[in-house]
């Protein structure tokens, strides 16, 4: 005997299944949100620097392997704003995360030297070391300091931050903003 359920059952089951999904996306784009550092985490730091929404872009990819790439970057036609790029990658093996670490690095550094750009990294690990490994450099164009690159790793996940138009010369204000998230990193996947 097949059981018949009244509109309000009905409208009960499909509400509760929703919010069920939406709480558990809302903790997804939280758990997300806390683990990079973007326009809105930096904003403090440059005085008038208003980020705006809409020039966000974030993405999540699940690989077949099940290696994990987060990204998110910010690029705005006001040429007063940063162009931020952050790259969250988990492997699977050891071995894979270091390859992707050292690869982060040097495709970065890479990209900035194609061509007659004017754009060098000075690289400078005494000036910050997160996680387990870590690279640091300062981008300078045509010999003006104009950005940062971090790449580092904990574990499994490799974490890249590049930050072009403004830049941060304080130990302290990048271990404000990377601590934490190393330790986010944890659980990343």
């Amino acid at each position: 005997m097949l059981a018949q359920l009244s509109l309000q059952q009905v409208y009960f089951r499909f509400w509760a299944s929703f919010s069920f999904i939406q709480h558990n996306l809302w903790k997804l784009v939280l758990s997300i949100k806390s683990i990079l550092v973007g326009p809105n985490e930096i904003a403090p730091y440059f005085e008038g620097f208003v980020p705006n929404s809409d020039d966000i872009r974030c993405k999540k990819v699940k690989f077949i392997d099940q290696s994990t790439e987060l990204t998110l970057s910010y690029d705005s036609e006001d040429e007063e704003h940063p162009f931020i790029n952050v790259n969250i990658s988990h492997e699977l093996k050891l071995s894979d995360a270091f390859a992707t670490y050292v690869m982060q690095w040097n495709a970065s550094i890479l990209g900035f030297n194609i061509g007659d750009s004017g754009i060098e990294v000075r690289e400078d690990n005494s000036f910050v070391q997160i996680g387990d490994k870590s690279r640091f450099g300062f981008i300078e164009y045509n010999g003006r300091r104009t950005g940062n690159i971090l790449v580092f790793m904990k574990g499994n996940n490799i974490y890249t931050f590049i930050i072009t138009g403004f830049y941060f010369n304080s130990q302290d204000i990048l271990s404000e903003l990377f601590d934490t998230r190393v330790e986010l990193l944890k659980n990343f996947n």
